[in-house]
């Protein structure tokens, strides 16, 4: 047959399905189980791109002649014999297109190939027999050039593979980008999409019109239906809604009494499947990575076009407000903006840093001021950052003067705010702006004006929002009620260390599974447990221990913590603590805050409480302890307090305490409360 997009070339095509005399035919002897392999399906690619990090790259690359590289085990052969004329054969030495076994024999080898690039860190990597797709995520972004930096490339696997003779085909490599073709899809790693190529839909749309241009007029045979379901299947991944249309095609192929016989197409099929099948072939929908309530969690389908990968969408401008492109601002995320973003100062200025240090002592000093705030500081201030310039971009202030900035231009921006945002945010955008000068080299001019003008904005800020209220014992007792304790994701709920997102485990800030748990008895016989955690926001890289105590209630942390363990034991020790084990190819997932909150919240929903949000855990929790007689000195270590930063809570929780005099606590616990705080203060004053 001649090679598809290689005219005057041709392939040879053995049909090792062709029966006998005898009923028997080459593969009906070969089961493809035998010849197991892995596949690296587009619904695994999907997960992977929808969890991938900004500034996530994707290469591809084929095996050069994959089939014609694998040989034939000799006393095998005989099966393979092609005969041309009479008298006159052929012996086939390698495995040819056509074989049951074939996909099976070539991924083998692709697999190990896999396994061993992936043990010299170069990964995530899928395949699909003999195609391959690696991705790489940055490592961190160079100050000096803004660039994304990445810890290897197609070098390195060339390096890890040359010395296996792997034979990788010129023509079928391509290098690192945002955008790379696999399976058929082109998927777009930087708008997080992926769609149909060009020529892959024409390829079936006149496939298809071919086809269905016929059907009126003739016959058509089992196998002509059976390749136009197998092109549109193919297709459901971008347009899933074409499932629906598929089921009429698929109960007309049941239809046929063998697959050799020749039938009219019904008026009613013509009239209703044609014209739906052959339209959508550039269609796309959304894919997000969610939990299902058995836990199963997976990338699910939605519709939408284009296909996005990941719920990360920029929000739209305000009806007065648009948004244009700056070569000195370019569109990254907030906890970005600091290291990105820049003006015609610090661009002078990190040259002639540059022109005076290396580039890798410029590009660590720049990393190392950086590390001193935690991402989300960095947010913080990314969004103070976006605030400034957008008040700049209204004055039509010039990018001169935005750096450094003047007293007065840092005042007339805090003086726009006045009485619309709290003292505490201007401070923090105010923060940002002076670490953003700071890390390009820029005085910082907020004197007098900018002074006068904050101690105005602190008398003028709007009213406090209502103090979040806390979870009480009854929202426990609720959520205890309201899991199914057998689901692996409600097992896991039962916990609140939890990480943000399911990209975002550090091991060096996130406590994993591997971290030794504790389990000791007090001389009471009340049991507790502790274990390290690596990171606090008070302690930074010291850390601190945690103690769960038994509590002779339904919510024993020791109770849920055990649980927890004994459901999700086959969780791998790198993954975060309260991972969960799912059905998919990973087998597990991270517990993460929404998913957390989203489950809390259903379950006290249907309980008819409110909703409440993450920090109401930790409200609650103290105050809990508080009224229940524990030492104020025991509640502060317990919460990672310093005495100070505790007064400074207190004075947020006291004014709640009410909420919690119920039938647990009468209004002389509430005294004897007060009382324990006002001797905490005098001690701490």
């Amino acid at each position: 047959v001649d090679k598809a997009g290689a005219p005057g070339k041709y392939r040879l095509v053995q049909n090792c399905s062709y029966k006998n005399d005898e009923g028997v035919s080459v593969n009906s002897q070969i089961n493809s189980d035998d010849f197991p392999t892995r596949w690296g399906t587009a619904a695994q690619v999907a997960k992977i791109i929808s969890t991938a990090p900004l500034g996530a790259q994707a290469a591809s690359l084929d095996i050069d002649s994959a089939f014609r590289n694998i040989p034939i085990l000799p006393a095998h052969k005989k099966f393979l014999v092609i005969q041309r004329e009479l008298g006159e054969f052929f012996i086939d030495h390698v495995c040819p297109f056509g074989i049951a076994s074939g996909p099976g024999i070539q991924g083998e080898p692709m697999d190990a190939v896999v396994d061993i690039i992936e043990a010299h860190d170069i990964k995530p990597n899928k395949k699909w027999v003999d195609d391959l797709i690696n991705f790489r995520f940055p490592l961190g972004v160079d100050p000096a050039s803004g660039a994304y930096i990445y810890a290897y490339g197609l070098t390195d696997i060339f390096r890890v593979t040359a010395p296996l003779g792997v034979p990788w085909h010129p023509k079928k490599i391509t290098d690192y980008s945002h955008e790379v073709v696999y399976l058929g899809f082109l998927w777009n790693l930087e708008t997080r999409t992926v769609s149909l190529p060009d020529t892959k839909r024409e390829k079936y749309t006149s496939k298809l019109v071919k086809i269905l241009d016929g059907m009126p007029e003739r016959r058509v045979s089992q196998k002509d239906l059976m390749s136009i379901n197998g092109t549109l299947s193919h297709i459901t991944f971008v347009y899933p809604h074409g499932l629906s249309y598929l089921t009429n095609l698929c109960t007309f192929i049941a239809s046929y009494p063998n697959p050799s016989q020749m039938s009219f197409i019904p008026s009613s099929f013509m009239n209703n499947t044609p014209s739906q099948i052959s339209a959508p072939a550039s269609a796309s929908v959304r894919l997000e990575t969610k939990k299902t309530s058995s836990a199963k969690h997976k990338v699910a389908v939605s519709s939408s076009l284009p296909r996005q990968l990941k719920p990360r969408k920029p929000r739209k401008p305000k009806p007065c407000n648009s948004i244009d492109s700056s070569s000195l601002r370019p569109l990254v995320l907030a906890n970005e903006r600091l290291a990105l973003w820049t003006t015609p100062y610090a661009t002078k200025f990190r040259s002639d840093l540059a022109s005076g240090l290396s580039h890798n002592a410029t590009s660590k000093l720049f990393s190392v001021m950086l590390s001193s705030l935690d991402s989300s500081t960095r947010k913080n201030y990314g969004a103070g950052l976006l605030r400034f310039t957008q008040f700049c971009d209204c004055l039509k202030v010039a990018e001169n003067d935005r750096m450094p900035a003047s007293d007065a231009l840092l005042a007339a921006f805090v003086a726009e705010w006045s009485g619309s945002v709290a003292r505490t945010t201007v401070d923090t955008w105010l923060a940002g702006l002076g670490f953003w000068h700071s890390l390009n080299g820029a005085p910082w001019n907020g004197g007098k004006m900018l002074k006068a003008t904050c101690t105005a904005v602190a008398k003028t800020q709007p009213t406090k929002k209502p103090k979040r209220p806390p979870v009480m014992l009854e929202h426990m007792h609720a959520l205890r009620a309201g899991l199914d304790l057998t689901d692996s994701f409600d097992a896991a709920v039962l916990g609140e260390l939890v990480i943000p997102s399911t990209n975002t485990f550090n091991p060096s800030k996130h406590v994993s599974k591997a971290a030794a748990i504790g389990y000791h008895a007090l001389p009471n016989r009340k049991e507790y447990a502790s274990f390290h955690i690596p990171w606090t926001k008070t302690t930074k890289q010291a850390g601190a221990d945690i103690v769960a105590t038994e509590n002779d209630d339904a919510t024993s942390a020791i109770t849920a913590l055990r649980h927890h363990q004994n459901t999700n034991h086959a969780v791998p020790s790198s993954a975060p603590l309260f991972a969960f084990e799912t059905a998919d190819q990973q087998g597990w997932a991270p517990m993460t805050k929404p998913w957390f909150l989203d489950r809390c919240n259903e379950v006290w929903n249907d309980a008819g409480l409110e909703l409440l949000t993450g920090h109401c855990f930790r409200i609650g929790g103290a105050t809990e302890l508080l009224l229940r007689g524990t030492h104020p000195d025991i509640v502060a270590t317990q919460g990672g307090w310093k005495s100070r930063a505790f007064l400074e809570y207190w004075r947020k929780i006291e004014s709640i305490l009410p909420l919690f005099i119920s039938q647990s606590f009468d209004k002389s616990r509430l005294q004897l409360v007060q009382t324990s705080m006002d001797a905490f203060k005098k001690k701490y004053h």
